[in-house]
């Protein structure tokens, strides 16, 4: 008895001390977006997503996954495997692999999941690049970017700015497992990134860097083609997420829109699924082509165009937008409905502040398929994000706002976020000079207030019981974007305002 009580003691002992550490939290989950934090190597991430978040790829491959490839999967996993067509980076793999592993180790059911079908979760529209079959996925998307002279004299003054439309099959499995991911890499070369997308994705469908770079995919639906099998294809996603993760892809010491550029054209016959990406960068970069760029990509001949703000479109002054056909490719100026209503909507192109911007493409290019909706601000690192619910659609919810450098700081202990119509707020005057009124409408009215900078930085921090408001004094804050935190019973609203 005394051999079997200390056998099984020492497999206790080997299993703490060789299980895989879960490097890994959920920050936050709430407004139907689950918000999660990994760090470490390739596989040390994947682990933790797997072993935090394994129950909603599950559900999303066989509720959604599975179904959409139907006979087809076995294909996409063997292509995958041997690379012929589709070949994915082996640091991508070993993540999937680590993903399994923490599935497995949560005691997720994957019913005999690989990591092959983690992979082919994640490039399922490249596959049909390869047949007419395009039925996959209802999937659309549009974005609106101004930087410069479209938002001088407004309250990001000359700073760049991103709202982004995600329009996706509107799948029960889908609406469930929406998720912000902060990537924190351990890897020298590379540099913490933000993907917002479906559990599973470890590619970017939207995605966002430290260094303030941004990068969305579209669909591109004037265009046809198929793939030609034996090329070996970089899936699309791999590649934008390569642009945020990698540090200066293209070693001209700036995180701009170029590293995009040089990774697109590193793949020389384009990528199998026709799409369009738009990316917008830090107006700190001068040249405008650098900040904000819109590339229309095919499988066949012209596999790469891109457009800046300097090609002649509708759009007036500093100021791009995109939706889903072909402006620059052939120079076929195929504006659609959506397009036509925003530039109709945008005035001269000035005087288009974060607000004006997230509010044109809110009101003039949803559609009823709108899965998501946001919004990024490069140089205040500043992030929105509103996600569809049963009955609800994205744009028509307030979003959640963070703060990205806070999802990157291993050291903080986040509180829920909660959107804006669970906890009632008003903040008056904004901008603000001198004194700064904060009513709050909460059932216990017991509230703590704590307001940071842009860097971070908490410059505020006070407790308030049994009150519905409060007066601050911030006439000694520098001029700038202010982000204010109101906690209440473990809830935390995020709010911006200007002085």
């Amino acid at each position: 008895m005394k051999k079997l009580f200390f056998f099984c003691f020492l497999l206790f002992v080997a299993n703490i001390l060789f299980s895989q550490q879960i490097n890994g939290k959920i920050v936050a989950d709430t407004s139907n977006i689950t918000v999660i934090k990994i760090w470490g190597t390739h596989y040390e991430r994947g682990y933790a997503y797997g072993y935090l978040a394994g129950e909603g790829m599950a559900d999303i491959f066989k509720n959604y996954i599975e179904p959409s490839y139907g006979s087809y999967l076995t294909t996409a996993k063997q292509w995958i495997e041997d690379g012929t067509n589709i070949s994915i980076p082996e640091e991508y793999q070993t993540e999937a692999i680590g993903m399994i592993d923490g599935m497995n180790d949560a005691g997720i059911n994957t019913d005999e999941l690989d990591y092959l079908d983690v992979l082919a979760s994640n490039v399922i529209l490249d596959f049909y690049g390869f047949s007419s079959k395009n039925e996959v996925v209802d999937i659309g998307c549009s974005a609106f970017m101004s930087w410069g002279d479209a938002t001088i004299g407004t309250d990001i003054e000359g700073k760049s700015v991103i709202s982004r439309h995600v329009d996706w099959t509107q799948n029960a499995s889908l609406i469930r497992n929406q998720v912000v991911v902060a990537h924190i890499p351990e890897e020298d070369d590379e540099q913490p990134w933000i993907m917002i997308g479906f559990t599973g994705q470890i590619c970017a469908l939207s995605g966002v860097s430290s260094s303030g770079l941004a990068v969305f995919m579209h669909s591109l639906s004037d265009a046809s083609g198929v793939a030609t099998e034996g090329r070996a294809y970089e899936p699309i996603w791999f590649s934008l997420r390569k642009a945020l993760e990698q540090k200066d892809y293209n070693n001209d010491l700036q995180d701009d829109a170029d590293d995009l550029r040089s990774i697109l054209l590193e793949n020389e016959y384009g990528y199998p699924k026709e799409s369009i990406i738009t990316c917008i960068s830090s107006s700190a970069n001068i040249e405008d082509s650098l900040i904000a760029l819109v590339a229309e990509l095919a499988c066949v001949e012209p596999y790469h165009s891109f457009r800046s703000n300097s090609y002649e479109d509708l759009i007036s002054g500093d100021n791009l937008y995109a939706a889903n056909n072909s402006i620059v490719r052939n120079d076929a100026h195929n504006y659609c409905s959506r397009y036509n209503s925003v530039v109709a909507n945008m005035g001269d192109g000035t005087l288009i502040g974060d607000d004006e911007n997230w509010g044109i493409l809110r009101d003039y290019s949803h559609s009823s398929t709108n899965m998501q909706f946001m919004q990024f601000i490069p140089d205040d690192k500043i992030l929105k994000v509103s996600v569809t619910e049963t009955g609800t659609l994205a744009y028509q919810k307030e979003p959640v706002v963070f703060i990205i450098d806070s999802l990157f700081d291993l050291s903080d202990t986040l509180s829920n976020f909660v959107n804006i119509q669970d906890f009632e707020v008003n903040i008056s005057p904004n901008p603000v000079n001198d004194i700064l009124k904060i009513e709050f409408n909460s059932k216990t009215s017991n509230v703590d207030i704590k307001i940071y900078n842009i860097a971070g930085q908490l410059l505020y921090d006070s407790y308030f019981e049994n009150e519905n408001s409060a007066i601050v004094d911030v006439s000694s804050f520098e001029k700038g974007v202010y982000i204010i935190h109101l906690t209440e019973n473990k809830q935390t609203l995020c709010r911006k305002f200007v002085k």
